[in-house]
């Protein structure tokens, strides 16, 4: 789902007071400002309550739409909304886990213009409507970030009411309508003081969760007169850099949600704006709709892109990542448009009177969608052991014995299933917090019994990169079965044969792999350790165990297949389209005999948890390495000559278990 939210107006976002490094001479007024805002405020229901019936219509297609009573969507989740006792690092937070809320940004997150319909009350402020940081009414009347957290955990403190910065209500918004990249180091340190003086807040234990939504001034109005756009970029990091910086030396116990600006192309995609629009919008952002400027629209277009990458890469550095201060980049904002009507045009509902702002239902909009969801939930994509013991939990719940081998079908394979005996199966979306296959041939279900007397659970569904999941997502099966109390995989795929000797319908035992997800910095260990799993270092050079290789060479001449099997290094790809003959010819000279994609994040985890590992490739084509050869692989082709083999494969793995059954038990 596409967001639906528009920029801050400039001329209604006159400059705050936020300290000596303000950018004009206009701060002088600032005083008078404030006070004509405060009065704005003060006086706005006793001046609305008079215009009613004129404003009723008006703003009813501004206002959220949605249930005005019934279950929260989520409650079907069941899950405990707080953890038992405090996490003790920000990646295993749940969504109660929040105590308290805090943002900084420009007029959106002060809310400007949310609940008026006119050019002329713009500089109205609801911060209880803003999407990332208001708290006014319930979720069914206001949705917002705020909103949703609190039905996890009613005591959430810091979310604003309709109040100006100044007052008690504004509580931890510090935003300011006006605001630019280079206020963000003083908002920082106002919301720090703020936060460090308030009594209800125990700096130490309680998890904050910090917003920053700023940009759009910069873009709009600002940059095209500085002309340097690289230095505008490199101002704008050391900004962003210098507040990340204050929140995690004095706020312990931290999460940020960076929302990069959204990308302003939207203004040049109102075609059919209203007439009242036209005036604010080139008053507003003279950089795109100004005549003067007009020359450097494609160089705005690019900074802007330049702008939220830079953003999200900050939100990547390492000194950002730690059990007590993380952050969450979020992408929503990076390209979207208006909803439509049915006549084609724009849904300017969204909009507040200035087709800039967001009405109370765009900022509800915003709070509802996927993204923002996600953003609610914390990072639910990346390493949780609170969810990966909630997972094993619901396992145990479910079957009468504990695995001690754990199998994994790769594409076709999943007919192994088919030979265990007493089998209890559990589809993958039963299971709380597990992932979901999309693959076809990948079944999607666990399948719990026994195969030569050892407790097994097989898996028939893996999960890739490419299906986008985070390689933290991809091996979360792994950690659960760890849990569980498996003490070995065996892990299997249907893979390409690089290696000219390989032929359709061969085995190869894998005795090492090569990772290039990893020569890319992807890893599914990335971030902080967990102990419990294994060591933060630990060696990959036995990351196939010998002995049970030399094991599966047996298994496979007993099964009638010594003819057909090899041993070899097995390359990921990450997919899903297959290799190119450049590709396969590179693959060839650093010595990867089959290529697939999946496998290999799965062992690095299994590596990690200390579990000894079997893994075989079934060659289903061979990888096309000249450019004269016709042939191409396709998916449904590798499923028929899986099926093709798939009793020989099942009777490798019985004898492979048959085997190997005392060092399970």
């Amino acid at each position: 789902m596409q967001l639906k939210v528009l920029i801050p107006l400039l001329v209604a976002c006159a400059p705050s007071s936020l300290g000596r490094d303000e950018r004009t001479a206009l701060d002088n007024f600032v005083p008078f400002l404030r006070i004509f805002k405060s009065l704005t405020n003060q006086k706005w229901e006793a001046v609305s309550r008079g215009q009613a019936s004129r404003r009723s219509m008006a703003l009813k297609q501004k206002r959220q739409h949605g249930p005005k009573e019934g279950q929260f969507p989520c409650s079907h989740l069941d899950l405990p909304a707080r953890s038992q006792t405090r996490p003790q690092s920000a990646h295993q937070l749940r969504p109660g886990d929040i105590d308290v809320v805090g943002a900084i940004g420009d007029s959106l997150t002060a809310g400007f213009g949310v609940e008026v319909d006119s050019l002329l009350a713009l500089l109205h402020e609801a911060r209880g409507s803003s999407f990332s940081i208001g708290g006014a009414g319930t979720w069914q009347t206001h949705l917002t970030l705020p909103n949703i957290l609190k039905q996890f955990n009613p005591y959430l403190y810091g979310y604003s009411l309709n109040a100006i910065t100044t007052d008690s209500k504004s509580k931890f918004n510090v935003a300011e309508g006006g605001a630019i990249s280079n206020n963000m180091p003083f908002m920082a340190r106002v919301l720090v003081d703020r936060i460090k003086r308030d009594k209800h807040v125990d700096l130490e234990n309680d998890w904050k969760m910090i917003s920053i939504f700023i940009g759009h001034n910069d873009l709009c109005s600002d940059a095209c007169y500085k002309r340097d756009f690289q230095k505008v970029l490199a101002n704008h990091e050391a900004d962003i850099v210098e507040t990340l910086r204050t929140f995690r030396n004095h706020l312990p116990r931290t999460v940020i949600n960076l929302i990069p600006p959204i990308h302003l192309k939207i203004l040049l995609d109102m075609t059919d704006k209203p007439a009242s629009c036209i005036v604010p919008h080139i008053i507003s952002c003279p950089c795109l709709i100004g005549l003067p400027h007009r020359h450097l629209v494609p160089q705005m277009m690019r900074l802007m892109d330049q702008w939220q990458a830079l953003d999200l890469q900050i939100a990547n550095y390492p000194e950002f990542d730690s059990d007590q201060f993380t952050i969450i980049a979020h992408k929503f904002t990076l390209n979207f448009t208006l909803p439509r009507l049915e006549n084609g045009g724009m849904d300017y509902g969204y909009t507040a009177a200035d087709c800039f702002h967001a009405s109370q239902r765009g900022h509800a909009k915003v709070s509802g969608t996927e993204q923002l969801v996600e953003m609610s939930a914390l990072p639910t994509d990346e390493f949780n052991r609170g969810f990966i013991e909630e997972s094993a939990r619901f396992i145990r719940s479910q079957v009468p014995v504990a695995p001690k081998l754990l199998i994994i079908c790769g594409s076709g394979l999943g007919g192994l299933a088919d030979t265990i005996e007493k089998p209890v199966t559990l589809s993958y979306d039963e299971i709380p917090n597990f992932p979901q296959s999309t693959v076809p041939g990948h079944a999607g279900e666990l399948i719990f019994g026994t195969l030569s007397n050892v407790p097994v659970v097989c898996m028939k569904g893996r999960f890739h990169y490419y299906e986008g999941y985070s390689l933290q997502k991809v091996t979360t099966p792994i950690r659960i079965m760890q849990l569980l109390g498996i003490k070995g995989l065996i892990i299997t795929n249907a893979a390409g044969g690089v290696n000219k000797a390989y032929q359709v319908g061969d085995i190869m035992l894998i005795k090492d792999h090569l990772n290039f997800f990893a020569f890319g910095g992807q890893h599914p260990l990335r971030g902080p350790n967990d102990p419990q799993f294994g060591a933060r270092f630990f060696p990959m050079n036995r990351a196939y165990d010998r002995a049970l290789l030399e094991v599966g060479k047996r298994a496979a001449a007993e099964v009638g297949l010594a003819n057909h099997c090899h041993e070899g290094v097995y390359g990921i790809y990450s997919g899903p389209n297959y290799e190119t003959v450049a590709e396969i010819k590179y693959l060839q000279l650093v010595g990867v005999d089959a290529i697939g994609m999946s496998t290999v994040p799965e062992v690095l985890v299994a590596k990690h948890c200390g579990l000894p590992v079997f893994g075989f490739s079934f060659i289903t084509n061979k990888c096309v390495d000249s450019y004269e050869d016709a042939e191409e692989p396709n998916h449904a082709h590798i499923l028929d000559v899986v099926q093709a083999k798939a009793k020989k494969l099942k009777n490798l793995v019985i004898k492979f278990v048959e085997h190997t059954s005392d060092q399970w038990l």
